[in-house]
């Protein structure tokens, strides 16, 4: 239940980031990690780790939710 929770947060949170933007809009493709456009850089390799770091942030909480209270 604390994943569904979280994910609802940060789709909330994608959803206001877009309004406040005002109806600007982009191709989606562009947020990927060498696919904006430009010369690839550092941020591309962070984007890399952050779209690693999610099956991670996954498992552990799933891991968490069945580990036995104290």
């Amino acid at each position: 239940m604390k994943t569904a929770v979280i994910i609802f947060i940060v789709l909330l949170t994608a959803g206001f980031v877009g309004y406040l933007r005002g109806g600007d809009s982009f191709h989606l493709a562009r947020i990927l990690p060498f696919c904006g456009g430009f010369k690839p850089g550092f941020y591309d390799v962070a984007a890399i780790i952050l779209l690693l770091m999610i099956p991670w942030g996954l498992y552990r909480l799933r891991m968490r939710d069945k580990e036995p209270e104290e």
